[in-house]
């Protein structure tokens, strides 16, 4: 008897064990806790989830192990209602649309190659953001432990590091804080639309490598450590208490060099050598777009110069939130746009173009 209660036993483990790490794809829009939008039992931690629909997060969720996949023709949307998420173990890779209001990546590995939209996003593990894809946060953290790789897009009303960021790609945030390491690559882009702080933390130093073009709309100041052969151009105050080595480009709009510096300057740094400008010169072809002015009262002019097959352009505008507000196409290479109609404040502004991505944050004054 007592033999055949153990391998009932065992049998029933092994069964549970194979249904959690099941693999389970969805069949049909809907919620994630339907059985009908899975054909059977909702996905638990530890499943293999695969998502090829339009599938709505209506509870708050832990994820501990398995993976979770959405593919290019799938979404997971968490934002009406209000709905959390948190990863804990396995992996979470996005081809498609992940809407979540309270993103919490405490352990394992995150992969976006789609589209990331969440009011917080918070993360202590690896988060890669590949080329083409796009993480739309209001609050971004990358906390203890975590490692975030950009080569896609991100726009943030705030973006918080206090661990490790490498960026080969676009970053546009009304505020940027780095207080460990970060690393803006030699293809790197970064716009701030309010100011720009790098300074340590109480556990460690907080070291900026910039290797590629920052624009600060307001204030820069720095507190510790940067460095780099990039190029900052800022439009208002600067204050420097720390170090700056390197041979970088430092540009104050307001009078060339730093307008209070208490810290260390390395004779190698040079200052508004090369002018500070709306345009970016886009890597597949000599092409540059530019936009002014910027603050602007609603009213702004577009130029595109340089090679480019198609005239038409996409033209994309999002509100600090990193929500789409206003979509229009041009067909040509210098046209005028009126944004009167939205309440001042900061935007972000995006234009597609032959294959060529630009971006740009905007101040409405």
């Amino acid at each position: 008897m007592r033999n055949a209660i153990f391998f009932l036993t065992l049998i029933s483990l092994f069964g549970l064990r194979n249904s959690v790490n099941a693999q389970i794809t969805s069949i049909a829009n809907g919620n994630w806790s339907n059985p009908l939008t899975w054909g059977g039992v909702p996905p638990t931690p530890g499943s293999t989830v695969i998502i090829n629909h339009a599938v709505i997060l209506d509870m708050d969720y832990g994820y501990s192990s398995g993976s979770i996949t959405i593919n290019s023709s799938g979404s997971l949307d968490g934002v009406t209602p209000l709905r959390g998420l948190g990863i804990s173990g396995g992996t979470l890779t996005n081809n498609g649309n992940l809407s979540i209001a309270r993103l919490a990546l405490n352990s394992g590995t995150i992969e976006n190659n789609g589209t990331m939209e969440n009011d917080s996003l918070i993360c202590f593990t690896s988060l890669t953001n590949n080329t083409g894809s796009t993480i739309l946060a209001g609050q971004f953290m990358i906390s203890t432990n975590g490692t975030f790789t950009n080569n896609g897009t991100v726009v943030s009303d705030n973006f918080l590091n206090i661990s490790s960021v490498t960026s080969n790609g676009n970053i546009s945030s009304f505020d940027l804080m780095n207080s460990k390491t970060f690393t803006n690559g030699s293809t790197g882009i970064i716009n701030v639309g309010h100011n720009f702080l790098n300074s340590d933390s109480i556990t460690s130093p907080a070291i900026f490598t910039n290797n590629g073009n920052i624009a600060i709309l307001h204030d820069w100041r720095n507190t510790d450590q940067i460095n780099g052969t990039g190029k900052f151009c800022v439009q208002n105050n600067t204050n420097n208490s720390g170090e700056m080595t390197g041979s970088f480009d430092f540009c104050d709009q307001t009078g060339g060099g730093i307008d209070l510096n208490t810290g260390n300057v390395s004779g190698s740094i040079t200052y508004c050598q090369f002018p500070c400008s709306s345009g970016i010169t886009v890597a597949k072809t000599n092409q540059t777009i530019e936009i002014y002015p910027n603050p602007s009262n609603g009213s702004l002019f577009v130029e595109i110069s340089g090679t480019a097959k198609s005239l038409s352009s996409d033209i994309l505008l999002y509100n600090s939130l990193g929500s789409l507000i206003w979509k229009n196409n041009a067909n040509e290479k210098q046209f005028s746009l009126d944004f009167s109609q939205f309440p001042k404040g900061i935007y972000y502004i995006r234009i597609n173009n032959d294959g060529n991505y630009y971006q740009k944050t905007i101040i409405f004054e």
